[in-house]
């Protein structure tokens, strides 16, 4: 929640021009969850990948709802 709420916060200071397309769509995908190439690799390393593992799973059923959200209040 924090990454896209400053995400807009540093668009709308930096770029107050900006197309609202445009931060909306910085502002969506700050709000994605984290990537599964982190767990495969976290798994090749041997780098925690039980806890990649439940950041994956937490991250993704956020985004289930915040994603939405987001969608809501910026575009």
């Amino acid at each position: 929640v924090a990454a896209p709420l400053g995400t807009l916060v540093l668009c709308r200071l930096l770029f107050p021009g900006a197309e609202r397309a445009a931060v909306g769509t910085a502002v969506l995908l700050m709000a994605c969850p984290v990537g599964v190439a982190l767990y495969v690799m976290s798994q090749q390393l041997d780098a925690e990948p039980e806890f990649v593992a439940g950041a994956l799973a937490t991250s993704t059923a956020v985004s289930c709802i915040t994603i939405p959200l987001w969608v809501a209040i910026v575009l």
